[in-house]
């Protein structure tokens, strides 16, 4: 679909969009934004690794230039439309306005000028209302519990003590090491595709081979206990408020939700240290070949999901350390 009706809406989404205000004075073409949202939906919607993130900010993005363009308003004026358009794309899959306002001044505008703020505040704002009244969710798209019990009674979740600070560098250097291998990975996974003798149509159908086979592999190498693992029946799934889908396909949201969850890690059943680490590998390997065979989908998602089980992993590590017993493996999911 996009090889022949938009070849930019394949990938990530936002890469394109800063091109296009680089290169192209701001302009993206009308067709990219429905392009973009229906290949977007095909490849998450069918099992494809990625997240709603960046095809909403690319698709925001488009309409905001080509409303600026109808309008034929200057290249200055265009820019800021597609600010505008990508930030309430991100108020409103988040439901966080000033996540959306950041993420368009700082990252695709980089400009803090009032003529550029208020415009964007407004249409981040607006979306977030839209969004809610909608679709009558006003709660964090990730639930995030307060307190846990444990055998030394009810602890807060997110507690940070002193003796904890030099755990937390360590795993931001761990997650550094991490997204450096991700990247390298997805890069690399892009140009061995381009340059397999294969037709551009094609290269996707091989990705979600592959894609499949290694989703294969997680189940078994996890037994299947997980949610959505691959062994239950439609209608025990059905029946369950958690995820349809094998855990390393789609967004992740569920398995962010459970990564964040401290009840999840007190039963061997559900997160060991061996589970988060063949999650946090799957995932990788399932991001790049989704995205790197030219999957359209975006990379906010897998990302949260990859950090949320690094951490995890590392926080049932430190817990083993007479020190830390007490602590929680979710509060370094988080």
């Amino acid at each position: 679909m996009t090889f022949y009706i938009a070849p930019e809406a394949e990938g990530h989404g936002v890469p394109e969009v800063m091109d296009a205000m680089a290169r192209h004075g701001a302009r993206i073409r009308p067709r990219v934004a429905g392009a973009k949202a229906v290949a977007s939906a095909l490849t998450i919607g069918s099992g494809g690794s990625a997240g709603t993130e960046g095809p909403i900010i690319q698709i925001g993005a488009a309409i905001g230039s080509s409303v600026g363009q109808w309008l034929r308003m200057s290249i200055d004026d265009l820019r800021v439309l597609i600010g505008c358009g990508a930030a309430a794309g991100i108020a409103s899959i988040f439901n966080a306005p000033i996540a959306g306002v950041l993420f368009a001044v700082e990252v695709l505008l980089r400009d803090l000028s009032l003529r550029s703020f208020m415009p964007i505040i407004i249409a981040s704002v607006l979306s977030s209302v839209v969004t809610q009244v909608i679709h009558g969710r006003t709660e964090a798209i990730f639930p995030v519990p307060q307190a846990w019990v444990s055998g030394q009674g009810v602890t807060p979740v997110y507690e940070f003590t002193v003796p904890e600070f030099g755990n937390y560098l360590l795993l931001g250097l761990v997650c550094g090491l991490v997204a450096v291998a991700l990247v390298k990975l997805l890069y690399f996974t892009e140009d061995l595709f381009r340059k397999l003798p294969l037709h551009r149509i094609l290269r996707p159908v091989l990705g979600a081979a592959l894609l499949g086979l290694t989703t294969i592999a997680v189940i078994e190498l996890t037994d299947g206990n997980l949610p959505g693992g691959g062994r239950e029946s439609a209608e025990d799934i059905a029946q369950k408020d958690e995820a349809s889908l094998p855990a390393v396909m789609g967004n992740g949201y569920p398995i962010i939700s459970l990564t964040l969850d401290p009840d999840a890690y007190q039963s061997s059943t559900r997160w060991t240290f061996t589970i988060l680490l063949v999650l946090l590998v799957g995932k990788i390997l399932c991001m790049c070949l989704t995205l790197g065979s030219g999957g359209s989908g975006g990379v906010f998602a897998p990302s949260l999901f990859i950090g949320a089980t690094t951490g995890g992993a590392f926080g049932l590590l430190v817990q083993q350390l007479p020190w830390f017993g007490h602590i929680s493996p979710g509060a370094y999911a988080l």
